[in-house]
C-alpha cells in the first residue's frame, strides 16, 4: 500500500506535481539507460574479443559522440563553470531533500528488474539491507525478473550477500533460522541459474567471485547435511555453477 513516505511527490495526502514530474522523468531515464545497456550487451556479446572489451563496450552504451561544435564551445563555457556549479549544487540539494524519502521504497517488492537494480545499487548499502531486500523480493520473483538477462557482477553480489547471511545473524534475530536461511539461499541460486545464456554469464565471473559461490554452497551443505534431498539439490545446483 502506498504511504506518504513511499514517494517524495506525496506529502500529507497531497500531490506535489513538480516532484511527481521529476520522479517520472528520472524513472523514464533509468529505464532508457537500462534498455540501451541491455541492447549493447546483446551486440557486444557477439563482437567483443574478451571480457575487458565487452565490459568497456557496455560501460559506454549510454555515451554520445562529442560534436566538433561542442569541443569548440568547451573553452568558452569553462570560465563560467564555477558559478554554474554553485547554482546547480543548491538546486540539487533541494532536489535531494525531495528524493530522500524514496529510500522507503526498499520496503516495497520491486516490480521489474530495473526497479530491483535501482534499489540494490542506490539505496541498499549494507549486506543486511540487501539480504532483507532479497527476502522481500522472493525467490519466485527473482527467477522471473532475471529470466531474460542477469549481469555477472550482480549474480556475484547476490551470492556474496547470501554467503554473508550464512555466516552472520541478521539484525532481526527473532526471525533468524539457519535452516530457513540455507533453504532460501539454495532456492535463490537455483532460480537464478535458469537465466538465459547462464553458462556464458559464468564465463564472466572472476576467480574471487567463483570462490564466493563455492564457499556459499559449502556453507549451505553444512546446514542441510541431514536432509539427503536438500544435499542432492545442493550438489545439482552447485554443478550448474561449475563449483
Amino acid at each position: 500500500m502506498t504511504t506518504p513516505q513511499t514517494l517524495a511527490s506525496i506529502e500529507h495526502g497531497c500531490f506535489d506535481t513538480s516532484a511527481l514530474q521529476e520522479e517520472l522523468v528520472k524513472a523514464l531515464e533509468d529505464d532508457r539507460k537500462y534498455k540501451r545497456t541491455d541492447a549493447m550487451k546483446k551486440r557486444a556479446i557477439h563482437t567483443a574479443a574478451n571480457y575487458d572489451e565487452f565490459r568497456n563496450l557496455v560501460a559506454c552504451a549510454d555515451l554520445k559522440p562529442v560534436k566538433q561544435k561542442e569541443l569548440q564551445s568547451f573553452t568558452k563555457t569553462e570560465r563560467s563553470n564555477n558559478l554554474g556549479y554553485k547554482k546547480k549544487t543548491r538546486k540539487e540539494y533541494g532536489a535531494s531533500l525531495k528524493f530522500s524519502t524514496q529510500e522507503a521504497a526498499t520496503d516495497v517488492p520491486p516490480a521489474t528488474a530495473v526497479d530491483f537494480c535501482r534499489q540494490w545499487s542506490r539505496y541498499l548499502k549494507s549486506s543486511d539491507a540487501k539480504y532483507r531486500y532479497l527476502r522481500l523480493t522472493s525467490v519466485e520473483k527473482l527467477g522471473t525478473m532475471f529470466k531474460g538477462d542477469l549481469e555477472a557482477d550482480l549474480l556475484a553480489e547476490i551470492a556474496k550477500v547470501l554467503l554473508w547471511s550464512m555466516n552472520s545473524t541478521p539484525d532481526d534475530t527473532n526471525s533468524y533460522n539457519p535452516d530457513n536461511t540455507a533453504a532460501f539461499a539454495l532456492d535463490t541460486m537455483a532460480a537464478l541459474s535458469t537465466t538465459s545464456r547462464f553458462s556464458l554469464i559464468l564465463d564472466f565471473l572472476d576467480n574471487n567471485q567463483i570462490e564466493v559461490m563455492r564457499s556459499l554452497f559449502s556453507e549451505i551443505e553444512k546446514v542441510v547435511a541431514k536432509d539427503e534431498t536438500l544435499v542432492s539439490k545442493v550438489h545439482a545446483t552447485g554443478a550448474s555453477y561449475k563449483v
